[in-house]
């Protein structure tokens, strides 16, 4: 057994390794569990080390000075610049010049084209007497589509709009757009009157005929104006031939009932019914030929203002 004196540590106390080392009595008495570290090595414990091993990120929690990079105007800079105000001045201005372009040939094209129309289609049929509603409707189909494919600008109408010499050239081409737009309006309704006026011929065709039996005219007759009569209530006129087919179908329902009445007192020889009949009978064919009449005004008029609009496109 050692005395307390020896100098060496006691049994049972090894280091972290497992090996025993040898520590004074000094030392251990030295040691004291209710020693506290004091705020120097506490902070001597905390601060890292400024050398960190290879592979090893530095501590985050160190506030690092960011250096300030100052800006440089450079040839670069410049170059850019005046690249990106040539594209603003530009690209407006090339594509203005191409929507110019673009509006006078249609223009050009449609002016060229109606000529050919008018020398093609139109002056033909001048040269006729009678002209019909198809052939009133495919001359009028023609320049309706030379109407429809002109100032073709679409998304880029608003923005030819910002350059002066585009937005003349869109004002002109929109102008004889106009113009054709009011011949085609003028010749539209032409085909319509026309067309109605072929639809009544053909419903009138069974009275206007003569008859060729002269003891059966009255019955025969009554049987003819209640066919038209039934016909020409199933015509739809057109707006401008309105008040002309009132007053026809007003004088062919008129007609049609004296026709019944004169057949009437024919039979029963009734001599006054005879006479009212054939007074209404004739005011009947009068209210006919005044819707024949106004049918006439209406065509002359249309043909005025379909001129009027032609005159304009030279």
């Amino acid at each position: 057994m050692t005395s307390k004196s020896d100098g060496k540590r006691p049994l049972g106390f090894v280091n972290r390794r497992g090996n025993s080392a040898d520590i004074s009595a000094k030392e251990l008495n030295e040691l004291s569990i209710d020693t506290q570290p004091t705020a120097s090595d506490s902070k001597t414990l905390q601060t890292p080390s400024k050398t960190t091993n290879k592979g090893e990120k530095p501590d985050k929690s160190t506030p690092r000075r960011k250096q300030r990079r100052r800006f440089r105007w450079s040839r670069k800079y410049t170059i850019v610049t005046i690249a990106i105000i040539a594209l603003i001045v530009v690209v407006p201005i090339v594509i203005g010049e191409i929507m110019r372009a673009q509006y006078d040939s249609s223009t050009e094209s449609a002016q060229s084209s109606v000529q050919k129309i008018i020398k093609e289609d139109v002056m033909p049929l001048q040269q006729k007497a009678d002209v019909s509603s198809k052939q009133m409707s495919e001359v009028t189909s023609k320049l309706e589509a030379v109407r429809d494919d002109m100032c073709p600008g679409g998304i880029f109408d608003n923005a030819s709009k910002l350059y002066p010499r585009s937005q003349t050239a869109y004002d002109d081409c929109i102008a004889q757009r106009g113009k054709i737009a009011g011949v085609t309006t003028q010749m539209r309704d032409m085909t319509n009157i026309l067309a109605y006026i072929e639809g009544i011929n053909a419903a009138l065709a069974p009275v206007v005929v003569p008859l060729t039996d002269e003891f059966a005219v009255t019955a025969t007759q009554q049987s003819n104006w209640q066919q038209v009569t039934a016909a020409i209530e199933k015509i739809n006129p057109p707006t401008q031939m309105k008040p002309s087919y009132d007053q026809l179908i007003a004088g062919a329902r008129q007609v049609t009932d004296g026709w019944s009445k004169l057949n009437t007192a024919n039979n029963s020889q009734d001599a006054a019914a005879f006479r009212a009949a054939e007074t209404q009978l004739a005011d009947g064919y009068t209210a006919i030929s005044a819707s024949n009449d106004a049918a006439k005004l209406v065509v002359s008029e249309k043909q005025t203002e379909l001129s009027q609009q032609a005159v304009k496109l030279n």
